[in-house]
């Protein structure tokens, strides 16, 4: 029988969260944790009360948002907020659904 392969991703708030990736999403949420770091959302956005004080907070993000809404607001941040501060990010298709896996594991 072999072992399954597991990734583990140290997020900044200092837990340790682990992924399976037999799961298309989860695998997903990996790569988004990484793109929420790389592409500097982190400094805007807290987590687990690490992160920065400009834009919301995003604990229970997975709770109170939908895949499509976290898609569009990545797509375009003035469609729900029209004079919000979020700039407009320069994401692939894949890196905005990677990013609303990531956001969705946020409870």
């Amino acid at each position: 029988m072999k072992t399954p392969y597991w990734f583990f991703v140290l997020l900044l708030s200092g837990g340790l969260v682990c992924f399976f990736p037999s799961s298309p999403v989860q695998a997903n949420a990996v790569k988004g944790a990484a793109l929420f770091q790389n592409k500097g959302c982190i400094g805007c956005h807290a987590v687990r009360e690490q992160g920065g004080e400009v834009g919301p907070h995003l604990d229970g993000e997975g709770t109170r948002r939908t895949r499509p809404w976290i898609v569009q607001q990545l797509t375009d941040p003035k469609i729900y907020k029209p004079d919000g501060i979020m700039p407009k990010l320069i994401l692939s298709d894949q890196e905005r659904n990677d990013l609303a896996d990531y956001l969705l594991t946020l409870k």
